[in-house]
């Protein structure tokens, strides 16, 4: 995978190394290539002129799925097995009215705080494993190195489940 980082002067405390993160960047686009000869597209854009907040997209051989952006843009499935939805499924309404609440990233912390939660109660391995988090936070923290790195090819480390 590769990735660049920019930023954009308007943007104040984005663009300063002084941040709580040290981060010099306010956007960054990565380009990974899976193990399987997939594509992944990763971008998070807080930069002036662009739709802002994270979005990705996944392209394979038969299918392509994006993720719905802050600027308008629909999630969507492309390809000629693809789903024939006319619109998304409401999964919010699917959630205790307690977790109906923004919590960034598309809302995802609440239905990932639900499923922990229910496999607790229902004695069982939840959805999102140790491993499966690896899987979701590793290419973005090496996505970072790599654009500290001027856009440097890195290798995306996989942790193999034990049995």
């Amino acid at each position: 995978m590769s990735c660049l980082g920019w930023s954009s002067p308007k943007l104040g405390i984005y663009t300063q190394r002084d941040n709580v993160y040290d981060n010099p960047f306010s956007s960054e686009s990565a380009l990974f290539k899976t193990d399987r000869n997939h594509m992944c597209r990763c971008n998070v854009f807080f930069a002036d002129g662009v739709a802002h907040g994270e979005r990705a997209q996944w392209f394979g051989r038969d299918m392509a799925f994006y993720m719905p952006g802050s600027g308008g843009q629909p999630f969507r499935i492309q390809g000629k097995d693809a789903p024939k939805w006319k619109e998304v499924p409401n999964f919010w309404e699917r959630l205790p009215e307690s977790l109906r609440h923004k919590t960034g990233h598309g809302g995802s912390h609440s239905f990932i705080t639900h499923e922990f939660v229910t496999a607790l109660v229902e004695d069982r391995e939840p959805a999102v494993d140790v491993y499966e988090a690896l899987a979701m936070t590793a290419p973005g923290i090496v996505a970072h190195q790599s654009a500290l790195r001027g856009g440097e090819h890195m290798k995306v480390p996989s942790f193999d489940r034990k049995s």
